[in-house]
């Protein structure tokens, strides 16, 4: 049997998910808490992950939230090192939208275009690329919005943080269709009150992932799945043995939109773009779950297999837009008050929302 893994990389939580490609099934997964979110202890924790893993895999793909954490990665796999290890050629380093369409595929009860939100455990959003619209019927993206790390935002369970994210949603670009839903992915997508929260503010039906923590991993392994290719593996993961959803086919080009939240950081655009891989050769290597100074949770689930793919340099951004949006000021009793502000400048078409229109979109 051949499997696959997929890993996602947001803040400071590496996930990971080990498929088997024939089925579908989710064999084994691992959640990783990390000490720091620099490129060297995470690029330390996704070697030990590969290193131990308890099967043998195919392919690798990685995907991650932070576009500098992408093409770090991505540099130091296709870097050429004498005596690197062989599974860099199994690798490939793609962003959380790219999870995202795959896994909204396979689990959404939607057809059409949702968005997806991903949630880290406080029910804030991740930063950077975080929330996408993707078409669940080609798992493809159709856009991102990037959340600027620094500035200070509020759980969606509370009204002014569900207000944000809404706003949010309407910078992403629309189709003719509209959007079908909002499915809620990431560690925080289980905390009561994130579905009411967030089907009031954006209208829209919302479900929560299956095993939300592993979500972005998943799509990462069925991104992997979806393309074909080989690898070998170990021990130091809970082997589970559950069914997990098909997948779909996925695409590549989208439409990058900024989103500014508060604080004092400059805005940097949502770059959502295609896979970069390291040149592919079918060697085999085992994956594993590590965690530099934390904590390491796993499970297991099913592989999948790639095809081989050669290295490319991460693509510029194709579009940048800056948005917008009027500062909001927010006074809570129950912490020091906080304040969420948006800045946006629009160089693209405005997009309205069912609710009064708090930013605006770009297409590509």
């Amino acid at each position: 049997m051949a499997q696959v893994l997929g890993v996602s990389v947001t803040d400071l939580q590496i996930a990971s998910v080990v498929m088997e490609v024939s089925t579908g099934n989710v064999l084994a997964r691992n959640v990783v808490d990390l000490a720091d979110d620099s490129p060297e202890s995470v690029f330390d924790a996704i070697s030990q992950l590969v290193e131990t893993a308890p099967f043998e895999v195919e392919s690798i793909t990685v995907a991650c939230a932070r576009r500098s954490m992408q093409v770090a990665l991505h540099n130091t796999i296709t870097g050429g090192t004498a005596g690197a290890p062989d599974w860099y050629a199994r690798t490939t380093i793609t962003d959380t939208p790219f999870a995202f369409a795959n896994v909204a595929a396979a689990q959404s009860d939607q057809r059409g275009v949702v968005v997806v939100i991903d949630l880290a455990e406080n029910a804030i959003p991740f930063n950077e690329l975080s929330i996408a619209a993707v078409d669940t019927e080609s798992a493809s993206v159709v856009g991102a919005v990037q959340l600027p790390a620094g500035g200070e935002r509020e759980p969606v369970t509370e009204p002014t943080g569900a207000a944000t994210v809404a706003a949010a949603f309407d910078l992403l670009p629309t189709t003719d269709a509209g959007r079908r839903g909002v499915l809620v992915v990431g560690p925080g997508a289980s905390l009561a009150g994130v579905g009411p929260a967030l089907e009031y503010e954006t209208q829209l039906p919302v479900q929560i992932a299956d095993e939300p923590t592993f979500s972005a991993a998943h799509g990462a392994a069925l991104h992997g799945r979806n393309r074909g290719t080989g690898a070998g593996a170990r021990n130091r993961w809970l082997i589970l043995g559950a069914a997990a959803a098909a997948a779909a086919v996925l695409a590549a080009i989208v439409v990058a939109v900024v989103l500014l939240s508060g604080g004092d950081d400059a805005p940097t655009p949502a770059v959502v773009s295609e896979t970069v891989s390291a040149p592919t050769t079918t060697s085999s290597t085992p994956s594993s779950t590590s965690r530099p100074p934390s904590t390491t949770t796993t499970t297991t689930e099913a592989p999948v297999e790639q095809v081989p793919e050669t290295a490319e340099q991460a693509p510029p951004p194709r579009d940048t837009v800056t948005v917008t949006q009027p500062p909001r000021t927010i006074t809570r009793t129950t912490t020091p008050p906080s304040t969420t502000t948006t800045t946006t400048t629009t160089t693209s078409t405005t997009t309205t929302s069912p609710k009064p229109p708090v930013g605006e979109s770009l297409a590509p």
